[in-house]
């Protein structure tokens, strides 16, 4: 009976170890695209200028300058994106990417996946455009080493 009692108290323990390790293997599941995404937003913010709040205060004052252009390679890709958002140039404003002079119009316009549109890997140039009628158009550009 003491045989049986130690017996059954092993396969308890057995059991309590394995479903501790299969909850540390699901935390180790690759992000999700949107959490990546998430992640490189969260990146340009801090990364971002500290004058101004990037076109948040409320007021419809336009910011016609573009701090820089921040790339970040991820588990999903090499982003490039701006600080703030596309209204701070004016209400009626609209944003386009350059890679190598193609242009591409990306779902969210403050940043662009590279791996999305180009493979081969090199040095390439990459532009953020800006046109409306506060701020005419506003373009900065940025040399990336691109590793595809």
């Amino acid at each position: 009976m003491k045989t049986n009692k130690i017996n059954i108290l092993v396969i308890l323990i057995a059991i309590i170890s394995f479903a501790s390790c299969e909850k540390e293997e699901t935390n180790l599941e690759p992000l999700s695209v949107e959490a990546e995404i998430a992640e490189f937003e969260n990146f340009i913010k801090e990364s971002g200028s500290d004058e101004g709040d990037g076109g948040n205060s409320g007021e419809q004052v336009s910011n016609c300058t573009i701090d820089g252009l921040f790339d970040r390679v991820t588990r999903i890709g090499h982003f490039v994106g701006v600080n703030g958002s596309v209204s701070q140039y004016g209400a009626d404003a609209s944003a386009t990417w350059t890679i190598n002079g193609t242009v591409f119009i990306p779902r969210r316009p403050t940043f662009i996946n590279i791996n999305n549109h180009i493979s081969q890997p090199g040095t390439i140039e990459v532009c953020f455009t800006v046109v409306s009628t506060d701020c005419g158009t506003v373009k900065k550009c940025s040399p990336i080493d691109f590793q595809g």
